[in-house]
């Protein structure tokens, strides 16, 4: 699958052309930027073969198979469909659009036109996330009681905190919550500035849970979640970067179950899941829009909490 970028962010290193390295089934292949100057930087200094002169060539290049969208959020429906249009599939940073409506226009799309469209939530992909739910499923720790959910990391990170970080943390709470099937948690209150969100929601179940999500300047301990049931609690240690180190432990009763797993970065977990969606039309590999278009509803509520600002 050879992988075209729509943008020269910086991060795509992180995201996709590192990943992509360790996978066989993919390939970077192109890049395009507003200017071709910074575009034509950007892929001599990531060993990328080819520049296309805008968006709209790269979307023109019948070589390239799918896109990338690192883009700013306001231009993802806009692009995402262009791409759809192309007959791409596509790899969407979050959040996919703002408003679960757009998220289920472009998803219909999609299907429709027989095309993979998913937005970038690698921590979904990650065994680590992946053995915590498989617990909470098993139903030995009871009923969920109380969620404690914190996101951040070190150094400055651009965009809104409710929609980055918080996008995590409410997609996260989501999948220990078990929301798609035992309903989705409801948003009570939220709080927010500059660098920082807390808010609180109700479970389903009649629980609670409390999400604080922070741009930190300085390296501060692993983020931490817990997970309060009847029987027992489950914690996990930095699920949203696990590859900086990690663990998940289960209380149940007077033992104590601690399991760690391979250092591999969840972008590449979440990469093989992508190419064997478009490869073989398994869709199920990847995370169900309407998933997303419920995490979209959540986060929507939560910004306009904060006076839709930050």
């Amino acid at each position: 699958m050879r992988f075209g970028i729509l943008g020269a962010a910086p991060f795509a290193r992180r995201t996709l052309i590192e990943p992509a390295k360790a996978c066989p089934d993919v390939q970077v292949h192109a890049v395009a930027a507003r200017d071709r100057a910074r575009a034509g930087a950007f892929a001599a200094k990531h060993g990328i073969p080819h520049v296309a002169g805008d968006y709209r060539a790269l979307l023109a290049d019948d070589e390239i198979d799918a896109v990338y969208l690192p883009l700013p959020d306001d231009r993802h429906p806009e692009w995402v469909r262009a791409a759809l249009e192309a007959g791409k599939h596509v790899l969407c940073e979050r959040p996919l659009a703002t408003g679960e409506d757009t998220v289920r226009e472009l998803a219909k799309f999609a299907a429709d036109n027989g095309l993979v469209l998913t937005e970038n939530l690698p921590q979904r992909y990650h065994p680590l996330v992946r053995a915590a739910r498989t617990v909470l499923d098993s139903g030995e720790l009871g009923a969920v009681r109380k969620i404690v959910l914190s996101a951040g990391v070190p150094g400055e990170r651009r965009g809104p905190v409710v929609h980055g970080l918080g996008y995590e943390a409410v997609d996260l709470l989501r999948v220990l919550a078990r929301a798609e099937t035992e309903g989705e948690p409801e948003p009570l209150s939220a709080r927010g500035g500059n660098r920082s969100m807390h808010a609180r929601l109700r479970l389903a179940g009649g629980g609670r849970a409390v999400l604080r999500a922070a741009n930190w300047r300085l390296a501060l301990p692993r983020p931490v979640t817990h997970v309060y049931a009847t029987e027992g609690e489950l914690r996990l240690i930095n699920p949203f970067a696990p590859h900086l180190g990690h663990q998940l432990a289960v209380l149940l009763g007077d033992t104590r179950t601690v399991r760690h797993f391979p250092r591999r970065t969840a972008y590449s977990y979440q990469l093989d899941a992508f190419a064997r969606a478009a490869n073989t039309a398994e869709p199920e590999a990847l995370v169900a829009l309407s998933e997303t278009a419920a995490t979209v509803r959540i986060v929507d509520a939560l910004y306009r909490s904060v006076g839709g600002k930050e």
